[in-house]
């Protein structure tokens, strides 16, 4: 298998296919159930506020990963993977058939019951994911596979919300027609390119599956902690969701508020982070010419806070108002807006894929699904602090968008230099 044919190889590309569908069918029901709240075109939510929908689906969807990846870990690493994977987009299938139920008869709950069981469907997919690459992709390939499917992934997140407003407006039907029939078309291509993913050898067939979410979740971290380097790893991969989080959640404000951007000049922005982290995650490959440490993860840390810092200095200067698509490409000022966002979304892509590697690679393979499941645990909990930081900055502490950003430079100097201890000291 070589760099250019990883994509066409039958070990890779159903795989690659089912996860980006799936990643892609998720954020599009959230932003569309979203973006319906948001501007009123369903009538029968009653008097629930945008925001506070909002912070609901989000808790709804992160829900599970702290309650039940203990367990999704565990079956992981017991149970054959294709056929998992096939039994998990069957019950996709399923819970966009719920959704297509409940906007036929306007019951609202039941699409928030559909949402948290997306949370648990991805919940149990993650683990699945990230254990499968080492079966089944050689080691000389291991960077770059994990560069494409952080590409799928923030691929399907950004063009994710991009689609949901297509799925609504686009189409001569109505809105819960039109919706339903979009999340069900991707639910069955997911399944559809399930079928073709090989059988994988099982990790521990003889794993007894144990029920207790706490007392397995703190078992998991402490056997994370005597693993070679994988607390480490994991931290360092929250550090990516945390940052993530916070940009994402501040650049759609940024640009409404501050720049007067309509809808389409967020789009553009939010792609130009996606597209950025693609890249840099695909590059990983090429940087790192096959050498597993995290030498790359160093020097992208240290560069995302020398460009988190750019970042906010572009954002105080006179980049006026980005009113239009056409006004993103009239002055250097918005050029170079936009070229720190990529910049900044390539430099996080560097980050984190080497991370994701070696704690692929370090990890006991009849370990490794509970493994990563920790890590989705901490993922969790770095998303959650990530909203509750913005909101303590910007709300009660009274920070700007701009000046928040030159906060998390400062933190990620912080950040840096925890990394660069913690792999001289491994």
């Amino acid at each position: 298998m070589s760099n250019n044919n990883l994509l066409s190889d039958r070990r890779f590309l159903p795989f690659f296919m089912t996860q980006f569908f799936g990643a892609l069918n998720d954020n599009v029901y959230k932003q569309a159930l979203l973006y319906l709240v948001t501007f009123s075109l369903i009538s029968w939510h009653g008097s629930m506020d945008a925001t506070v929908f909002n912070n609901i689906s989000a808790a709804l969807f992160i829900l599970p990963y702290f309650l039940l990846s203990f367990l999704a870990g565990q079956i992981a690493d017991k149970y054959e993977s294709a056929a998992l994977i096939r039994r998990i987009k069957n019950a996709e299938i399923l819970i966009m058939l719920l959704v297509a139920v409940s906007f036929f008869f306007q019951w609202f709950w039941g699409l928030l019951i559909a949402l948290l069981l997306t949370g648990v469907q991805s919940t149990f997919f993650s683990p699945i994911k990230y254990a499968y690459l080492p079966k089944h992709i050689p080691e000389r390939q291991l960077i770059l596979a994990n560069g494409w499917l952080q590409l799928g992934t923030f691929s399907a997140i950004i063009f994710g919300a991009i689609l949901a407003g297509l799925a609504i407006h686009a189409f001569s039907l109505s809105v819960a027609e039109a919706v339903s029939l979009f999340v069900l078309l991707l639910a069955c291509l997911g399944r559809l390119s399930a079928q073709y993913i090989p059988k994988t050898t099982v990790a521990d067939p003889n794993l007894i599956l144990r029920l207790n979410p706490i007392t397995e979740s703190i078992q998991l971290f402490r056997y994370c902690q005597h693993t070679l380097g994988a607390k480490t790893l994991i931290l360092g991969i929250s550090w990516f969701w945390f940052l993530g989080i916070c940009l994402l959640s501040q650049l759609p404000k940024l640009v409404a508020d501050d720049l007067g951007g309509d809808t389409t000049v967020l789009n553009i922005v939010l792609a130009l982070f996606a597209i950025g982290i693609g890249i840099g995650a695909v590059l990983c490959k090429s940087l790192s010419k096959n050498e597993f440490s995290l030498k790359w993860s160093r020097l992208a840390s240290a560069l995302i806070a020398v460009f988190l810092i750019e970042f906010y200095f572009c954002c105080i200067s006179n980049l006026g108002q980005l009113t239009s698509a056409q006004s993103l490409f009239q002055s250097v000022s918005s050029l170079r807006f936009m070229a720190d966002v990529l910049i900044l979304g390539a430099l996080a892509g560097i980050f984190v894929v080497p991370l994701l590697s070696l704690l692929q690679l370090r990890s006991p393979p009849v370990y490794l699904a509970r493994i990563i499941s920790a890590s989705n645990i901490s993922n969790a909990l770095f998303m959650i602090l990530a909203s509750v930081f913005a909101i303590v900055m910007i709300e009660l502490v009274g920070l700007s968008i701009p000046s928040l950003f030159l906060t998390l430079a400062a933190l990620q100097i912080v950040a840096w230099a925890l990394l660069q201890f913690a792999s001289h000291t491994r």
